[in-house]
């Protein structure tokens, strides 16, 4: 029976879900990120679900700093900026 890791599973998650996710060591499935955190978010256009923005640090990284970066970053009225600055 195979399985997917959860970390992939994480961007299934953030998918379907909104708001961040966050995964601490093994919590990520993979043993190769046993020593990191990931802090996903999910983001849209045109009220649809089209990818997962995600944050891949160390287990201790400044939670408080990078959440609200997160978070931001993937909502669409910051999309929408960035694309506008990207096509100028």
């Amino acid at each position: 029976m195979s399985r997917k890791p959860s970390c992939c599973n994480s961007s299934d998650a953030g998918r379907r879900g909104q708001g961040i996710h966050i995964f601490v060591g093994s919590e990520s499935g993979l043993a190769s990120l046993d020593k990191c955190s990931v802090i996903t978010a999910p983001y849209s256009a045109d009220g649809k679900v089209i990818g997962t923005l995600a944050v891949v640090g160390p287990k201790r990284m400044d939670y408080e700093r990078v959440i609200p970066i997160v978070d931001v970053t993937a909502r669409p009225a910051w999309q929408r900026a960035f694309t506008r600055l990207t096509n100028i």
